[in-house]
């Protein structure tokens, strides 16, 4: 049922597994390729959790397949976050095979109370075939989910 709702919502999800830890949120994760397409979604997030006064920390997962050099890394997510003057931010970068090694070696290490993703769409098979990232990580640790999906 989560992984219909997170395909096809148009406005974000939370997904929460039950579990017998009731922990205060004070440290967020906020996973991003930092391409143009998810900027708008990322100041989604951005505005929502500011509200609560959470610690932020950006993440990128740099893959062999999406590989950027560590300056057009720090380009990209300070054009992400220069115009947030009142956001202060953790910046991490971790280097992985997928996006979902690269997030679970970060959960690991820095241990966030919460991980927000934006979502990209699939279409045809692959939406049938291919679980999301997002999907996955649901799937794989204990923590909330926050997901947007990308605005078209």
């Amino acid at each position: 049922n989560t992984q219909n709702v997170l395909k096809n919502s148009p406005v974000p999800v939370l997904s929460v597994k039950q579990t017998d830890k009731s922990a205060p949120l004070k440290k967020i994760g906020i996973a991003s390729d930092f391409q143009e397409e998810s900027l708008e979604s990322f100041n989604d997030i951005l505005e929502l959790i500011k509200r609560f006064g959470m610690e932020i920390e950006v993440v990128y997962i740099n893959t062999p397949y999406n590989f950027m050099e560590s300056n057009q890394i720090e380009q990209a997510m300070d054009a992400f976050l220069s115009q947030k003057t009142d956001v202060k931010e953790k910046r991490f970068v971790y280097n992985a095979k997928n996006e979902e090694r690269g997030i679970g070696m970060y959960i690991s290490s820095e241990k966030p109370d919460m991980l927000a993703t934006i979502t990209h769409q699939h279409s045809g098979l692959e939406k049938i075939f291919r679980p999301g990232v997002t999907e996955n990580i649901i799937n794989l640790f204990e923590l909330p989910v926050l997901s947007i999906n990308q605005k078209k």
